[in-house]
């Protein structure tokens, strides 16, 4: 809603109108408003504001017009295409299901709605929860209509169908009964991050193509995912008649998850045709101050106490949203009064006294705390742990799973919930917006929250609306954290952890999901669980090719170990970040899950084709396992096999630098051998047995080689052990020593012998090979097409 205390900002609101014109001319590039500035600065009421005035031009100009938008989350940092989890939804609502097969799509009903009937406030508010929740009894029908509406969508477009689950399920976390197409690992991996970014685009611009102008607003952008960045990026530069907003804290405070190259276009070159306009909200002046009073009281501004208003601009700050809170408190405890000169503002016997003094926003509020029930304050702390934004339904199940109780207690303890939601709305903490689900109370139990506001009489089966709940500023959400024990913040991190698990579906696959739960565990300080689960989404990203995102996120939950108490030791030897002192206090399941991130972080770099690093993980895998004293306590060695298959192909490809006679590999290799056979699976045996004898052909030492073969050829049976090895070192090696060693037979003139070796591959290997594996077969025929052509039979 518009509010009526709004001062100051003119120039800034022409600065914005200015741009809004520009971007509403027909045919004309999209606009990229960036507004940013401290917490408290006013910058979404500025932007509700001048989408008041922009909702004028449009009217006027009688244009049909679409408005999307989304409120980014501290989770949403590490979750590819965060933003489009509300944005997605709501733009195929101008999509109509089609009624029977071979009727075109057309555009619905919503396509009309506009900034008539929605401004930055309401959407925004809207927006916080970027899907139904996932305890509402509406969340799979709506899936299912979303995933319908998809469908058709990608029909349009000519899309690939495993499009469907890949967008709609694993990215986005829809969830549909009535489409089941299936999407396996092989089509995953050929639908890369480029790919899905351009089908982003294109749904995108096919559900808005009936507008003449769209709005596309993002509130908190310090907190949007690098991919979501790329999309909004490419919407930039293709779409017409766009504005996008953007609202983010100051810069100097926060870094956007945006490559550098792009953020320096958009300040030269863009800033220079006009495309791009930076607005830095500054604190308010004092006379905006005194205006700001003025309206809050309902009088003129000669009428307000000097001394008074001086207070209120010095306490503020200048900030508006503090000036607001300071009037707020001063108002509800009846601090203010007209005094004998006729001028109004601190009651003489409380001048001095709290918050009239230069005291900080932060005491006010500690204040107000103080004065609120039991019950207010646990759904307060409660929020605060959930995040900026939080549900109805979310918090009911958290509160479910403190305490058990008889089942007659579950309605009225959901009651309380409610009934303290409401208070705090009226009390202008929270904000809520319906999201139209609807949440069971006898689904739920809060054993702890028993003070008023007292709860009303309830039916067995009474239902609540789901809501989503967000804290009016963020100095409330601040001011509550910073009041609560760290025991108390960890032990409610670990309930919301253990909820979610609990009632999240396939979460495996559901990445918003999984990284809400990450994010909790991390706080809650649950190292190896957190690690559990990045290592699980770690796997899903790389299997679409978001291997940036995948390091990414394995990088910082290695820092939940890095982030120790800092050593005394000025010269303490660090391996990959990790002082020694961190590693000889690791416990055997902690070193597993750090040599397995390493891992895992040095075949991403690899899949980027970034060798020099990938090496240095793999080799800061082997060096902490050498160091850590519980190292010899882990009984599964295989952990170490993928340590020296990465570093094998890095020495191959000349990727790291050893001496003539390759001591360096040549250890490395007896170590896998060694290794491996005491282990006892013949899927990492032959792995090892492979790099030996392709090891010693190299270093032509043919002898050895085919020593090493021969007991490869042994131990190695296609259809039992190819898609294992595939599956653990990326392609089958075993498989394609075997064509490596007929051009060994090629150096030693054997012709005969190299011939029969390629005709064995073909005839007994590639039958039983899986040709979905291309990078497989590649390697595999690609030595015997040398072998082939020097005897003429290529053909």
């Amino acid at each position: 809603t518009i509010s009526s205390e709004f001062v100051g900002r003119k120039n800034e609101i022409t600065s914005i109108l200015t741009v809004a014109k520009e971007a509403i001319k027909f045919h004309s590039d999209a606009r990229l408003l960036f507004v940013t500035g401290d917490s408290g600065s006013g910058k979404s009421t500025l932007v509700v504001h001048a989408m008041d005035q922009i909702r004028k031009l449009i009217n006027k100009g009688r244009k049909r017009h679409r408005v999307t938008k989304h409120i980014c989350r501290e989770s949403d940092v590490l979750v590819p295409f965060s933003i489009f989890r509300s944005v997605l939804p709501d733009i195929l609502q101008d999509i109509e299901l089609q009624a029977e097969e071979g009727t075109p799509i057309s555009t619905s009903r919503h396509s009309q709605s506009g900034i008539e009937t929605l401004d930055w406030d309401c959407f925004s508010r809207y927006s916080a929860h970027s899907k139904v929740s996932t305890f509402s009894k509406e969340s799979s029908c709506c899936s299912a209509d979303k995933m319908v509406r998809l469908k058709n969508v990608l029909g349009e477009l000519d899309a690939p169908d495993e499009f469907i689950n890949l967008i709609g399920y694993h990215l986005l976390g829809w969830e549909s009964e009535t489409i089941n197409i299936e999407c396996d690992e092989d089509q995953r991996k050929n639908h890369n991050i480029a790919s899905s970014i351009n089908f982003m685009v294109k749904v995108f611009q096919r559900c808005t193509r009936h507008a003449h102008f769209i709005v596309l607003a993002l509130d908190d952008v310090h907190l949007m995912d690098e991919v979501s960045w790329h999309v909004v990026l490419r919407l930039f530069h293709t779409v017409r008649n766009l504005l996008i907003i953007c609202t983010s804290r100051t810069l100097t405070s926060y870094k956007l998850a945006l490559e550098a190259d792009d953020w320096t276009d958009l300040n030269t070159k863009y800033k220079e045709n006009g495309r791009f306009v930076h607005i830095e909200l500054n604190r308010l002046k004092k006379d905006d101050v005194r205006s700001m009073i003025a309206k809050r009281l309902a009088l003129d501004e000669n009428e307000i106490d000097d001394s008074f208003h001086n207070d209120v601009y010095t306490q503020s700050r200048g900030m508006p949203a503090f000036a607001n809170e300071i009037l707020r408190s001063a108002c509800r405890r009846n601090n203010i009064e007209r005094q004998g000169n006729n001028k109004v503002g601190w009651k003489g016997a409380d001048r001095g006294k709290g918050e009239l003094t230069p005291a900080s926003v932060g005491g006010i509020i500690v204040h107000r705390l103080d004065t609120f029930t039991r019950t207010v304050r646990t759904i307060l702390d409660l929020g605060a742990v959930l995040g900026t934004s939080f549900d109805l339904a979310d918090i009911i199940n958290v509160t479910n799973r403190t305490a058990d109780c008889p089942f007659e207690d579950k309605e009225e303890n959901s009651q309380k919930i409610h009934d303290a939601l409401d208070f705090l709305v009226n009390e202008g903490i929270l904000v809520e917006v319906c999201l139209g689900g609807d949440v069971e109370g006898e689904h739920y139990i809060e054993n702890d929250l028993r003070a008023e506001p007292s709860p009303s009489s309830l039916k067995k089966d009474h239902v609540f609306q789901d809501k989503t709940y967000t804290f009016c500023h963020d100095i409330w959400r601040a001011s509550i954290l910073s009041l609560m024990l760290e025991s108390r913040k960890k032990r409610i991190h670990k309930f919301i952890a253990s909820s979610l698990q609990a009632q999240t579906k396939k979460c495996n696959t559901d990445y918003m999901s999984l990284m809400k739960i990450w994010n909790h565990l991390t706080a809650a300080g649950e190292r190896t669980q957190a690690a559990d689960v990045a290592l699980a989404v770690g796997k899903s990203f790389e299997g679409l090719g978001m291997y940036e995102q995948s390091v990414k996120l394995y990088e910082d939950t290695l820092g939940l170990w890095r982030a120790g108490p800092e050593s005394v030791d000025s010269d303490a030897i660090e391996i990959g970040g990790f002082r020694s002192s961190v590693l000889e206090g690791m416990n055997r399941i902690e070193l597993e899950y750090t040599i397995r991130i390493f891992v895992s972080i040095g075949k991403a770099l690899a899949n980027l084709h970034n060798g020099s690093d990938s090496v240095v993980a793999y080799q800061n895998a082997l060096q902490i396992m050498q160091v850590a004293p519980s190292a010899r306590l882990i009984r599964d060695r295989s952990i170490l096999f993928p340590i020296f298959s990465g570093l094998f192909l890095a020495l191959k490809y000349g990727q790291i630098e050893q001496d003539d006679d390759c001591l360096y590999e040549q250890d490395l290799v007896r170590r896998f051998v060694t290794e491996a056979k005491l282990y006892g699976d013949p899927v990492h045996y032959a792995r090892a047995l492979s790099m030996q004898a392709e090891m010693f052909g190299r270093l032509e030492k043919f002898p050895q080689a085919f020593a090493a073969f021969e007991e490869l050829a042994s131990v190695y049976e296609a259809e039992k052990h190819s898609d294992a090895i595939s599956k653990a070192y990326g392609s089958d090696r075993a498989a394609q020593c075997f064509a490596i060693s007929a051009l060994w037979y090629i150096q030693l003139d054997d012709m005969e012998a190299a011939v029969e070796m390629c005709e064995f591959i073909f005839e007994h290997l590639m039958p039983k090979m899986n040709l979905r594996n291309v990078h497989n077969s590649a390697l595999l025929i690609y030595p015997t097409i040398w072998v082939m052509k020097s005897q003429n039979r290529c053909s």
